[in-house]
């Protein structure tokens, strides 16, 4: 039984954060990422919301109405451009000896990216 009170969310909350995997993990970061964004940038979120008004008005969103909605699409894209789930990228392996940009990388290196720079280059 669960009483209500401060305590609860602490001993909750971990065990349902246990439970989520990868995939879950990135797609609530991504959405934390969004709603920061929403938050700090009320006045986009304003005009999202009347593009989205203006277009859906008989329906729910789906995903064929994903092209009549290009600045909702550019605000969720800039979201994870911004803030990318994965900053780092995904490790990769170097099958054989290389040279990048004047730096010699030996074959069995796990090489990373790094997609914030990238993102914000």
């Amino acid at each position: 039984m669960y009483a209500a009170g401060a305590g609860t969310v602490f001993t909750f909350v971990p065990s349902v954060v246990l439970k989520l995997n990868y995939h879950t993990i990135q797609t609530l970061s991504g959405l934390m990422t969004l709603i920061l964004a929403i938050v700090l940038h009320p006045e986009a979120q304003k005009k999202a919301q009347k593009e989205i008004d203006s277009i859906i008005k008989d329906h729910l969103p789906t995903l064929e109405d994903q092209e009549l909605l290009p600045y909702v699409n550019a605000f969720v894209d800039e979201s994870q451009r911004w803030k990318p789930v994965v900053p780092l990228g995904v490790a990769h392996y170097s099958f054989e000896d290389d040279v990048y940009d004047g730096y010699f990388i030996p074959k069995g290196s796990v090489v990373t990216g790094n997609a914030l720079y990238v993102s914000l280059d």
